[in-house]
């Protein structure tokens, strides 16, 4: 339903923006009589909406979670924008040079620089847009760098704005949409000030001291203690984190391992590229800033339900948070828990899960170790726990596991409310 609120809003946007453009024509027979004039400009007005959209979906505010459901679908969502408006944008001047043709030096002023400066702030808003696509969606760039690389949207916010509002267009014409699309724009570019400049003072932060570090495996544990008063969070949710430390004050998203009753919070972090195995070098005492919360993986689990909870490798980390809960707040529901490891090595928490086996009324612990059982798939899971009428099902794991698991679950009958997830790729 959430989701359902976050696309209607955006349907909106897009008709609204429709609407205004129709309403500029004095006779709406010019549609028909310069057809790619037409679509061109409603192209560009509708990828202009969508762009500036994305800097409001991309500013981490806590309501975007409320209309999409959760910061993960409102990450998608904004990497699907992104795309949209970049398409739309580019047929700007595509359609705008066909409309030209055969005049293909009048054509040429669409699609690169010349000496009509106006134009040209759209064409390199449109040159510096493809770039940092590019970089985004083809080169794997760290993340650091990829972030700092996502900054320049705001000089192709600026660059449109300035084509906008100096071409001669219905926009400059007809006063209802000039402001539409200044307050889209504005809007667009105040949440990017926010996001890059602002966040850090504004957002929602709060201060902690590294209490210890432990490493297990290719799993590090970092312990924190407030400062003074401390976040309040549900089981399972996850917060950006960054580090007083020269190489690791850009905050990335890890998820909170242990139950928001501790004074002192733990996060799990898998040692996987150069920021991770840079937390080795932390030390007590240490600042830390902690922004959030995020996430919506605790929603329905403490509710009469049974509960069949999916882990794969470091997914555990939301479940050991939840489960951890339940042991201070039992509901007393059957929980069965399947974490799915290439090996008993990688299994850094097995012993804790076995431990609140033995703690916890009715929770069942089924570890799968890929080196001495099958895949787990949902046939097994099915043959374990029997019918899956009135039961939720909790995934966290890799992409493609998560997306097999729906896939499988969906196939049996589970349907859509039932299966709770969130994508924590969010690069």
């Amino acid at each position: 339903m959430q989701k359902k609120k976050g696309n209607f809003i955006i349907m909106v946007l897009v008709i609204l923006t429709l609407s205004l453009y129709l309403l500029s024509k004095a006779d709406l027979k010019i549609l028909w009589r310069y057809p790619w004039l037409s679509v061109s400009q409603m192209m560009s007005l509708v990828g202009v909406v969508l762009l500036s959209f994305t800097f409001v979906l991309g500013s981490r505010s806590k309501f975007l979670e409320n209309w999409f459901g959760g910061l993960d679908e409102v990450n998608k969502k904004h990497q699907r924008l992104g795309k949209i408006s970049y398409f739309l944008l580019l047929l700007h001047p595509l359609l705008l040079a066909v409309n030209v043709l055969p005049n293909v030096k009048a054509a040429t002023n669409f699609l690169y620089l010349s000496q009509n400066n106006v134009y040209n702030f759209g064409v390199l808003a449109l040159y510096l847009m493809t770039a940092v696509l590019f970089l985004t969606l083809v080169t794997n760039l760290p993340y650091h760098i990829w972030i700092v690389s996502h900054d320049f949207m705001g000089l192709v916010l600026l660059l449109g704005i300035f084509h906008v509002f100096l071409v001669e267009s219905d926009v400059s014409h007809y006063l209802p949409l000039r402001g539409w699309i200044l307050f889209m724009l504005g809007t667009g570019f105040y949440f990017y000030i926010y996001k890059v400049f602002l966040y850090k003072w504004l957002g929602p932060k709060h201060e902690y001291l590294v209490k210890r570090v432990k490493k297990i495996g290719d799993i590090l544990e970092i312990y924190l203690e407030a400062k003074s008063k401390p976040i309040a969070f549900f089981p399972g949710q996850f917060v950006y984190l960054s580090f007083d430390d020269p190489e690791l004050r850009e905050a990335h998203p890890f998820t909170f391992s242990s139950s928001p009753d501790n004074k002192i919070v733990r996060f799990s972090v898998k040692i996987l590229g150069d920021y991770t195995s840079k937390l080795k070098k932390l030390v007590p005492g240490t600042k830390a800033v902690i922004w959030g919360a995020h996430g919506r993986m605790y929603q329905g689990f403490y509710a009469n339900k049974e509960v069949v909870c999916i882990a794969g490798g470091i997914g555990i980390t939301p479940f050991l948070s939840l489960l951890e809960y339940e042991i201070n707040h039992p509901k007393k529901r059957k929980i069965d828990l399947f974490y799915s490891v290439k090996s008993k090595n990688e299994a850094v928490y097995d012993r804790e899960l076995e431990e609140w086996e033995n703690r916890l009324e009715r929770f069942i612990y089924h570890p799968n170790f890929g080196d001495s059982k099958p895949r787990l798939t949902m046939a097994k899971i099915k043959k374990t726990i029997g019918s899956v009428e009135n039961k939720r099902f909790y995934l966290c794991g890799p992409t493609s596991m998560m997306k097999s698991m729906i896939k499988q679950l969906k196939n049996i009958g589970v349907k859509n409310n039932s299966i709770i997830f969130e994508d924590f790729n969010f690069k």
